[in-house]
């Protein structure tokens, strides 16, 4: 005949701490498994900033796919931001420190990154606005967040040109004139030269 199951309150206090101490220890790493997170760092970092997948699908596929321990979504916020430096946007206090590296470079394209991800100029730019920024002044200069990079100069093969602070970015630079010849006459603007032989009347 099977074991009958009680119901907890007809157990004594020291069966019941037992059970409690089994179903943490099934969920929880132990103390020398605690390093899971730096194990696997490289599949986190990939999983979660290379693919841009979300927090959650991150915890699914850990779970589902790597025995990865069923931590709560908040202890995966956590680890990434405080244990690995992973993270895909700052926080508001952040920016100040950000904008004191950019303003520092003047007028030398810039480019800012967060764990090699470029950040486009006009959406830093809006973070910086709002971080009230002014209040950096000619303070002393605040250390940057983890995995943030301000790199001067910044490499050709970005896609959008990267400006300083002192530019609005509805000022963007204007983009470069055809190579292509052109002729202006009468009211058009012919876009190959004319031919030789060929004498407008006067």
């Amino acid at each position: 005949m099977p074991n009958k199951l009680w119901p907890i309150k007809y157990l004594k206090s020291s069966n019941v701490t037992s059970l409690i101490n089994m179903s943490n220890s099934d969920l929880q790493p132990t103390a020398a498994g605690d390093d899971v997170w730096t194990e696997n760092a490289n599949l986190i970092k990939q999983l979660y900033i290379s693919e841009r997948n979300s927090l959650k699908k991150v915890k699914e596929i850990l779970e589902s796919q790597h025995g990865f321990p069923p931590f709560p979504l908040s202890t995966y916020e956590i680890k990434l931001r405080d244990k690995l430096g992973l993270r895909k946007k700052l926080k508001k206090a952040d920016w100040p420190a950000v904008y004191q590296r950019v303003r520092d470079r003047g007028d030398k394209e810039t480019g800012i990154y967060i764990n090699g991800t470029r950040i486009p100029w006009k959406k830093a730019w809006k973070e910086i606005r709002r971080s009230g920024y002014r209040s950096a002044g000619d303070s002393q200069l605040s250390q940057l967040p983890a995995g943030v990079v301000v790199r001067t100069p910044s490499p050709t093969t970005d896609a959008e040109p990267l400006l300083s602070p002192k530019n609005s970015p509805s000022k963007l630079p204007s983009p470069p004139e055809s190579a292509e010849p052109q002729v202006a006459y009468a009211n058009m603007t012919l876009r190959k030269p004319l031919p030789e032989a060929f004498t407008p009347r006067t």
